[in-house]
């Protein structure tokens, strides 16, 4: 700010900044904002086309959750391990607890973290999908047992 010594404003009501004599003129912003006061002119649109100006164009200020991958991954073990309960059994003892670990550890993740991670539904649903898949696992094996039982019974 050693090239400004006060500003004046406007008849809209903006604040202009008056430069003071024999310094150079600041440099020109790419984005279209205004590099002595930070702000977009709201009448120029900016870099996006938006009445805010500036490079993110307004609305959440450019401040983004990031999905967290540990939800994802909960997600994605939980379905694998629910569809592969008729064909690979194993398969689903492996990765349905996995899914459950995962969520668990997401859901904490993001509580601690809230502005900066997101995710809750994924890992809830990773949760679901991984319990679901080992109760109808074990559904299945008691089936499967139950049947092979009857059938060993039968030929006693």
């Amino acid at each position: 700010m050693s090239a400004l010594n006060r500003g004046r404003t406007t008849r809209d009501g903006n604040l202009e900044l008056v430069q003071k004599p024999g310094q150079p003129e600041p440099a020109a912003d790419p984005f279209g904002t205004d590099a002595t006061s930070g702000a977009g002119d709201a009448g120029s649109g900016g870099a996006g086309g938006s009445a805010g100006g500036g490079y993110g164009g307004g609305g959440y200020g450019g401040s983004y959750a990031q999905l967290d991958p540990l939800a994802t991954a909960a997600l994605i073990c939980g379905v694998l391990g629910f569809v592969m309960i008729c064909c690979c059994g194993l398969f689903t003892l492996l990765l349905s607890p996995l899914a459950i670990i995962l969520g668990i550890v997401s859901l904490v993740r993001i509580k601690n973290n809230p502005e900066n991670l997101s995710g809750v539904g994924m890992a809830w649903a990773g949760i679901g999908t991984g319990a679901a898949g080992l109760a109808f696992y074990a559904l299945y094996f008691l089936f499967v047992g139950g049947v092979q039982l009857v059938n060993i019974l039968q030929q006693m």
